[in-house]
């Protein structure tokens, strides 16, 4: 009990600080709305693997450089490999988003013909900076959404 009465000053002193300092909590309303459009889908194919890569513009930024989540308190972290989806395909997150592009492995499935049909997911999600400070990568910077709805696969041959 001694040492809750030693530390609790210690808190209320840090919390007066943040409020005298003009810490403001985000709201997700304040959040701008970033919206990325899908300009080609290539199936890359290797001897022994293949992924797809899926072309990214109007993002802002290295999209490499952020967290993502599915909520704006970071409670979810969004699985970059349910992005897209191509019936009967299981992906796993290769690159993830990284350079313009979500590049996602082919974990199984069928064989895919030159136009197979991919659906992306259209549900908003949230950007976050990844950072080494102490209150680094707790600050949304973005809620997007890829307004995409589907586009034919373009197979390239490695």
């Amino acid at each position: 009990m001694k040492v809750y009465l030693r530390i609790c000053p210690v808190f209320i002193l840090i919390l007066l600080f943040f409020v005298s300092c003009g810490f403001d909590i985000q709201q997700e309303s304040e959040v701008p709305v970033e919206e990325w459009t899908v300009t080609k889908v290539e199936l890359e194919k290797f001897q022994d693997h293949q992924y797809l890569t899926a072309y990214l513009s109007g993002y802002s930024g290295t999209i490499g450089d952020y967290y993502y989540y599915k909520d704006f308190h970071h409670t979810t972290q969004l699985d970059e490999s349910l992005m897209m989806v191509i019936p009967g395909v299981i992906f796993y997150n290769l690159l993830g988003f990284s350079g313009g592009t979500l590049g996602l492995g082919i974990d199984s499935g069928p064989e895919m013909p030159e136009g197979t049909v991919v659906t992306f997911n259209n549900d908003c999600f949230y950007q976050i900076d990844r950072g080494d400070g102490l209150f680094s990568g707790t600050e949304v910077r973005r809620k997007i959404r890829i307004v995409t709805k589907t586009m034919g696969v373009t197979i390239v041959d490695y």
